[in-house]
């Protein structure tokens, strides 16, 4: 028997005992007895204040969908879907609820905390296993090709497809001579996340990614040859 149908058996039998406008015989006393004992009995031992945990969540609903919207990039957003972020959150902190309970004394900004680890769990599946910066994984070309973009813009002549070439595989060595951070960021920016999606990832400000992927492409731009020779 499951809990919500328990708990009604056993008060149904309480009221039938407790109500004072019932007059009960011998044989309805203990009919009404031996329900209410059979489904305590079979009852499964409730999860402490886990209704604590489920009014928590409902009531910051909107607010961690919002926040949770606000970080995902258009084309995130397409892949992502806020609603779930929130629900496998909820599904989190629920397997960690009782611990939490007696370790943790502001809970709302633990379940935060969930929400912020649930989301960067599904960005980096939704980016792919590989996607973030590996020394022993190959640099994807569509990565090398919008940094490229980024620092060359796009140029239209008979010469400029076998340049391209040229200055991608000049990029792909300089990346391989910048350390693994900025090698990351440089990386996630060419990826399409904003700052405030490299930020999250990266357990960074928003502010701190924008200055962090300046300062990289400013050291790659170091490492590569000057630019009177890449046009």
């Amino acid at each position: 028997m499951c809990s919500d149908v328990r708990t009604r058996v056993i008060l149904s039998a309480i009221r039938l005992l407790l109500c004072g406008n019932h007059r009960l015989d011998g044989r309805e006393k203990t009919a009404a007895l031996t329900m209410a004992k059979h489904a305590v009995h079979n009852a499964e031992p409730p999860v402490p204040d886990e209704q604590v945990l489920a009014d928590l969540v409902e009531s910051s609903r909107a607010r961690l969908l919002a926040w949770v919207e606000s970080r995902l990039s258009v084309r995130l957003a397409a892949r992502i879907d806020p609603e779930g972020v929130v629900h496998n959150a909820y599904l989190r902190a629920r397997s960690r609820w009782t611990k939490a309970q007696v370790e943790i004394d502001n809970l709302e900004a633990w379940l935060n905390r969930m929400v912020h680890e649930q989301l960067v769990e599904e960005i980096r599946a939704a980016l792919g296993a590989r996607r973030c910066y590996d020394r022993e994984a190959p640099i994807p070309d569509n990565s090398v090709d919008q940094i490229v973009l980024h620092l060359f813009g796009s140029r239209s002549s008979p010469t400029e497809s076998v340049r391209r070439r040229e200055r991608r595989d000049l990029v792909r060595k300089a990346l391989e001579q910048l350390g693994a951070r900025d090698a990351e960021i440089l990386l996630l920016f060419a990826e399409g996340l904003s700052y405030k999606e490299i930020g999250l990832l990266l357990d960074m400000k928003e502010n701190t990614a924008n200055r962090r992927c300046l300062r990289a492409l400013e050291k790659l731009g170091e490492l590569l040859p000057p630019r009177s020779a890449l046009f």
